[in-house]
């Protein structure tokens, strides 16, 4: 449920935050929304919260260490191989619809301020879906980050600080 919000929130905010003030108000000024780039970028801000699903994929392996459930799932399934290759695939398909819902909630956001402020969207809708999707893509690919990082690095503490510093001190370099 609150992985829901989080990914409408996280999709819807920061866009239609920025499409209601208008990024040629900003400062430095911005292309506005009637632009190509003004869209890439007013979109583009929803991959500031990628961190959440990576943290939802860290906290899902790391919580098993942490509450001492992981020897029941190993017991039940003695191969860890097996165990974190299902993980893997049921986070990748959780990040995949993440990023969807934020996608989406995005794209309506910016639909809705567009309307708002009578002004013609710069992108086209093939454009448009192609953004989206490469972020719901990321999405799912940081979930896995999380997922991996959290099955290597067992306590949840130092899994997230690892996760949260990539993203804020590796991620922007690149």
């Amino acid at each position: 449920m609150w992985a829901i919000v989080a990914a409408v929130l996280s999709g819807a905010g920061l866009t239609g935050v920025l499409g209601l003030v208008g990024p040629e108000n900003a400062s430095p000024p911005m292309p506005g929304l009637d632009t190509p780039q003004g869209v890439a970028i007013a979109v583009g801000l929803t991959g500031l919260l990628l961190f959440v699903p990576a943290l939802f994929g860290t906290i899902a392996v790391t919580g098993e260490y942490r509450h001492k459930t992981i020897g029941t799932t190993f017991l039940a399934v003695p191969r860890r191989g097996a165990v974190l290759g299902a993980k893997l695939f049921v986070y990748s398909v959780f990040g995949l619809v993440y990023g969807l819902l934020m996608a989406l909630s995005s794209a309506l956001a910016l639909w809705s301020v567009t309307a708002v402020r009578g002004i013609e969207l710069g992108a086209s809708a093939g454009d448009l879906a192609t953004i989206l999707s490469r972020v719901a893509l990321a999405a799912a690919i940081y979930t896995l980050l999380g997922v991996g990082i959290g099955a290597l690095v067992r306590s949840q503490l130092v899994a997230v600080g690892i996760v949260l510093g990539y993203f804020y001190f590796l991620e922007p370099c690149s």
